[in-house]
C-alpha cells in the first residue's frame, strides 16, 4: 500500500539545493497575479489548501477520523429583522409557487396589480391593490380600496387574495367584527346543543328510576307507622321533591330535579363564569328552577343562576358521614354511610328514618348532606 504524501510536501524543495544564505527562485512557481485570483473562486482556493494538507471529501479528520457535519447558515429574507415571523415569508413563497395549480384556481403572485389585505398597522384588515414593489427593502405600495389612499407596507405584513375574495370583501367595513359575532353565535349554539344532549341523557337515566317513586314512597310511609317518633323535618324534603318544577321560561320540565338545598355539590361546567369555579365544591342554598340554583362557596361567596346540568354530586371522604338520596325509590331520605366500595362505586347506607334498614346504593344516587343533622333527627 503506497504512502499518501500531502501536496505541500511533494512540492517541497529537496535538501541540498538551497541553503539559508542562497535561495533559488527558479525552483519556485511564478508569483500569482490579480487575474489568477479572479479566475479561481475563493471557495475553490480554500478547498485546494485543504487538499494540500491531506483532506479528502467525505472522510473524517483527526485521530478518530470523525466526520463533522458542517453548519449551514439559513439566510434571512430581505426586510425581516431579528425576531420577525418567518411564517409570512413562507406563505408568500408558497403563493409564488402557486402558478402551477389548476386552471380553475387563481394563482397568487406578488406583483403589480395583485389583490391583498393588510395584516398589521393602522389599516389592518383593509383590502387594496399593489401599485408598486420595492424589492431591495421588501416593501410594497398598496392603494386602499376604501378611500383610495396609497400606503407602504412590508411585504410580509400583507396577505394575497384572489379576485373573488377581493370583490366580495374589499368594501366590507366591519368584516372582522362580523366574523367574531358569527363565531360567538356558533359557540352559543354548540353550547345549547351540548346542554340539550346532557339533559336528554339525564332524562333517559332517571326515567325508569323515578317513574314509580311517588306511589311506593307513600306506601312505605303507611307500612311504617312506628317511624313517626323519629321523623322531624324530613317530610319537608319529601314535599320539596314531589312539587312540579317550573323553568325560568314558565314551562314545566320533564327532566327529574335531583338538586336540593343543604347538599354539597361540585361545579363541572367550564363555561360558568368563564371556568373560574370549575371543579369547585359549593353548598346549595336554594333551588328556584332547573336552570337557576343558588350556591355558596366555602369562603362565603354566593353564586347564582347555576343550571343543574352544570353540577354533580359529591361523595363524602370520611366514614359515618351523612348523605341525601337524590334518586331512586328512597329519594329524599337522609342516611349514614356505613361502608364504601370504591371499586364497584357502591355505598352501604343506614336510613335515618328506619335505622333497621340498610341498603346498598350507587354513588350517583347519593350526595353529601351539608345541613344540620340534629335539626332533622333527635339522637
Amino acid at each position: 500500500m503506497g504512502l499518501n504524501i500531502p501536496l505541500l510536501m511533494q512540492n517541497k524543495i529537496p535538501e541540498g539545493f538551497e541553503t539559508d544564505d542562497k535561495l533559488d527562485v527558479g525552483l519556485r512557481p511564478d508569483e500569482p497575479e490579480e487575474n489568477d485570483y479572479e479566475e479561481i473562486p475563493i471557495d475553490q482556493f480554500g478547498l485546494a489548501m485543504l487538499r494540500g494538507m491531506g483532506w479528502q471529501e467525505g472522510q473524517g479528520i483527526g485521530k478518530n477520523n470523525k466526520a463533522v457535519a458542517p453548519v449551514n447558515a439559513v439566510l434571512r429574507p430581505k426586510g425581516l429583522g431579528l425576531g420577525a415571523d418567518r411564517s409570512q415569508a413562507a406563505q408568500l413563497n408558497d403563493s409564488k409557487k402557486g402558478s402551477g395549480k389548476n386552471d380553475n384556481e387563481e394563482a397568487l403572485v406578488l406583483k403589480k396589480g395583485a389583490y391583498c389585505v393588510l395584516l398589521k398597522g393602522a389599516n389592518k384588515d383593509m383590502y387594496g391593490i399593489i401599485e408598486g414593489l420595492d424589492e431591495d427593502n421588501a416593501r410594497v405600495m398598496v392603494k386602499l380600496t376604501l378611500g383610495g389612499n396609497m400606503v407602504t407596507q412590508s411585504q410580509y405584513a400583507i396577505r394575497l387574495v384572489d379576485s373573488h375574495d377581493y370583490k366580495k370583501y374589499s368594501k366590507y367595513l366591519n368584516k372582522v367584527k362580523a366574523d367574531k359575532y358569527k363565531e360567538e353565535e356558533e359557540r352559543k349554539k354548540e353550547k345549547d346543543r351540548k346542554r340539550e344532549r346532557h339533559h336528554k341523557s339525564k332524562r333517559d337515566k332517571h326515567r325508569d328510576e323515578d317513574s314509580d317513586h311517588d306511589s311506593k314512597h307513600y306506601e312505605e310511609d303507611n307500612r311504617q307507622p312506628s317511624s313517626d317518633s323519629r321523623k322531624r323535618k324530613h317530610d319537608r324534603l319529601d314535599d320539596y321533591a314531589d312539587k312540579p318544577k317550573i323553568s325560568q321560561n314558565g314551562n314545566s320540565r320533564s327532566e327529574p330535579l335531583w338538586i336540593k338545598p343543604q347538599i354539597r355539590v361540585r361545579i363541572i361546567s367550564k363555561d360558568y363564569k368563564k371556568g373560574r369555579y370549575y371543579n369547585t365544591k359549593v353548598n346549595v342554598i336554594d333551588v328556584l328552577s332547573l336552570d337557576n340554583c343558588v350556591c355558596q362557596t366555602d369562603d362565603g361567596k354566593v353564586l347564582e343562576e347555576i343550571s343543574q346540568s352544570e353540577l354533580e354530586t359529591v361523595i363524602p371522604k370520611q366514614e359515618n358521614a351523612h348523605v341525601l338520596i337524590v334518586s331512586g325509590k328512597q329519594k329524599g331520605q337522609l342516611a349514614r354511610i356505613m361502608k364504601k366500595d370504591k371499586s364497584r362505586y357502591i355505598a352501604t347506607l343506614q336510613l335515618l328514618r328506619d335505622r333497621d334498614e340498610v341498603i346498598n346504593i350507587d354513588f350517583d344516587k347519593i350526595c353529601e348532606y351539608s345541613g344540620n343533622i340534629d335539626e332533622e333527627y333527635d339522637y
